[in-house]
Order: structure tokens, then C-alpha cells, then sequence
């Protein structure tokens, strides 16, 4: 993969876990969204989109919302373990 079809692959994933988190965090408090939008990662995003995100956020995490943030690190954490 190139360095430009990855910046736009990346570019549409950032969107993506925005608008997941903004839909999850409707009337919940932000722990209970994270675990929402992080069930929803694991379960309809491929390896490598999840492998990509979570690099991003420990690379910089530009862009991405506060509720997007907390997912990936605890997105990340259950990677780890």
C-alpha cells in the first residue's frame, strides 16, 4: 500500500470511529460508550483497520474525538492482553 492510500484509508477510518462514537455515546456515560464503540470495533472492523487506528492514536491521534481516544486505548489495552 502506498503512503497516499494509506494518509486516505486513514483519513476515512478517523471519520468513521468519530461518527461510531458520536451514534454510541447518545445518553451514555463516556466509560459505558468506550466499551460500546470498542465491542463495535472488534467486531466490524478487520485486524488491520483496528491495527492502523490504534497506531495512529499513539502516534499523535489529530482529529480524533475525546470518546474516539478513550476506545482505541482501551481498544488497544485488550489488543495487548
Amino acid at each position: 500500500m502506498t503512503l497516499s492510500m494509506q494518509n486516505k484509508e486513514l483519513e476515512h477510518l478517523i471519520k468513521m470511529v468519530n461518527d461510531i462514537a458520536s451514534n454510541l455515546a447518545y445518553g451514555e456515560d463516556a466509560a459505558a460508550s468506550a466499551g460500546q464503540v470498542v465491542a463495535h470495533l472488534k467486531r466490524f472492523w478487520a485486524p488491520s483497520m483496528r491495527e492502523l487506528i490504534i497506531a495512529y492514536e499513539q502516534q499523535s491521534g489529530e482529529g480524533l474525538s475525546a470518546l474516539s481516544r478513550q476506545s482505541i486505548q482501551r481498544l488497544a489495552q485488550a489488543s495487548d492482553s
